[in-house]
């Protein structure tokens, strides 16, 4: 073998080796956004799951659908409290899927 045919061997190994770091690069990229997908995810659902959010879930979910405004917040400070708690929830995990955070997907199970 003379040196060009090493040479021309060599740069064929290099296109080969750039190549598959691309391939592994997108390959990294995506298992990592999966990752966050999944993170988040994870975190949304432990951010339902404390006390203080169920008994607010509890005592809103107890109230007839079609109250009048002035019956519930005749109810109190405590239902006001509640009804804001659960709002800011939804309204943060809405945001969360509109940045593409959660998938909207993991919201909908």
């Amino acid at each position: 073998m003379d040196l060009q045919t090493l040479s021309q061997i060599a740069e064929i190994g290099g296109f080969i080796a750039v190549g598959a770091a691309i391939i592994f690069g997108m390959i990294q990229i995506r298992d990592t956004q999966r990752q966050r997908h999944d993170l988040a995810s994870i975190e949304l659902v432990r951010s339902f799951q404390d006390s203080e959010f169920t008994a607010a879930f509890r005592m809103i979910h107890a109230l007839p659908e079609d109250i009048p405004a002035s019956e519930f917040l005749a109810k109190g400070d405590d239902y006001i409290d509640a009804a804001l708690l659960i709002g800011i929830k939804y309204e943060t995990m809405g945001l969360l899927v509109f940045r593409g955070v959660v998938p909207t997907d993991a919201v909908q199970e």
